[in-house]
């Protein structure tokens, strides 16, 4: 039997349909008192089980960079990938296994390489990047605007891929 609850009723709502706080019918009353609803079942955390990334097609052009992408060496990265769209295929990767840390500056390269690369008809893609690149990307909101590869197939040996010399120590 439905019994409404005067502490929770208002006086729109009709004599009889009672209602509770918790949007739930009160069951009924035991010695004065409302019986606790029952507990809801735990529900299942979502594990968010990302597929492997792609590796990177043969036909793409490969740039690797090395060491720390900032303020103090994205001048010589920016000139480096322009040089390097200048000869690309249809898809240039930026190889970034061997990338340290990236900060703003380095941040704000990829992004110029991008629009630049767009204007050409060149896709500008990353692959391998660090837990380190990997965290700047998603909290950038930039891991949307990149296709991500995990790896470069032949890493070291060509692999099909045309390599430029790395950027290491921040020289060009």
């Amino acid at each position: 039997m439905l019994v409404p609850d005067p502490a929770v009723s208002s006086p729109a709502s009709s004599p009889g349909r009672p209602r509770a706080s918790s949007g739930r019918a009160v069951i009924g009353r035991v010695h004065g008192r409302t019986p606790s609803p029952a507990p809801l079942p735990p529900r299942p955390v979502p594990r968010a089980q990302a597929a492997p990334a792609p590796a990177v097609p043969p036909y793409a052009t490969v740039v690797r960079l090395e060491g720390a992408i900032d303020i103090f060496t994205s001048h010589a990265l920016r000139g480096r990938l322009l040089r390097a769209l200048e000869t690309s295929t249809k898809l240039l990767v930026c190889d970034l296994a061997g990338v340290s840390s990236c900060d703003t500056g380095g941040v704000a390269v990829l992004i110029g390489i991008q629009r630049r690369a767009r204007s050409l008809g060149v896709t500008v893609a990353l692959a391998a990047p660090g837990p380190q690149m990997l965290t700047l990307l998603r909290v950038t909101g930039l891991d949307g605007a990149f296709t991500v590869y995990g790896n470069v197939p032949g890493s070291g040996d060509g692999g099909g891929a045309a390599r430029l010399p790395s950027l290491a120590g921040g020289g060009a």
